[in-house]
Parts: C-alpha cells; structure tokens; sequence
C-alpha cells in the first residue's frame, strides 16, 4: 500500500478546491463584478484546509486525553477527569495535559533516572 506525506494530501486537496471551483463556477463574481474564475482569491481556500486540520489535530489530542483518564487515573479520579475533559472539551484535554499527564510524566522521568544514579553507584 503506498503511503502519503500529508503535504502531498495537502497539496492534493488544494489541487482539487481549486479545479471543483473553476468547473462548477463558469462565471466568477467578486464584489459583485464578473471577473474571469483564474483571477479569484485562492487564500480562503487554504483558510478553509488550514482550520480543517487544526480540527483532526485537537480532535486527535482530545480522544489522547480521554483514553489517557480511562488508562492511567485511579477510580476516585477517573470520573472528575473524564467530566472534565467530556464537557470542557478541548479545554478540559488541555487542561488535564498540563494538571495531570505533563506532572505524572515528569515523575516517572525523573524516578527513572533516579534508578539509572543508584544502578551507576553499585
């Protein structure tokens, strides 16, 4: 199966924003004006894709977060966070984040580097 850089899925889709809207619009009005459809503005298409995937990106973190709460909190917490982050949304995955995952992460590096000190002092 071949694989896809996201530019080439990026470009690809610009490529086709692009061809649907000169084919489905044979005249082109701009301010009210008819202008030829290969002076139209292309910025609000990559506006549109832009914020697009910003979206599947925060979407993505936001379903991380959700199953990082089920994995990794204990059962008295599991609900508060879980409230949390399903009702807050992409603020409540952010703010788990930066409470809770960042702080745990830090710990477990940091007490695994301590295991590295005491194994290099043996």
């Amino acid at each position: 199966m071949k694989k896809y850089t996201s530019s080439s899925v990026f470009v690809a889709l610009t490529f086709l924003a692009l061809q649907v809207t000169h084919v489905f619009a044979s005249a082109c009005t701009l301010n009210g004006e008819v202008i030829p459809c290969d002076q139209m503005p292309v910025w609000p298409f990559y506006i549109m894709i832009g914020f697009f995937v910003l979206m599947m990106i925060l979407s993505i973190f936001w379903v991380w977060m959700i199953v990082d709460v089920l994995k990794h909190e204990d059962e008295k917490e599991k609900m508060l966070w879980i409230l949390v982050v399903l009702l807050a949304q992409i603020f409540g995955a952010v703010i788990y984040y930066f409470v809770r995952k960042r702080h745990r992460d830090k710990r477990r590096i940091t007490s695994s580097q301590e295991g590295v000190d005491e194994h290099k002092d043996n």
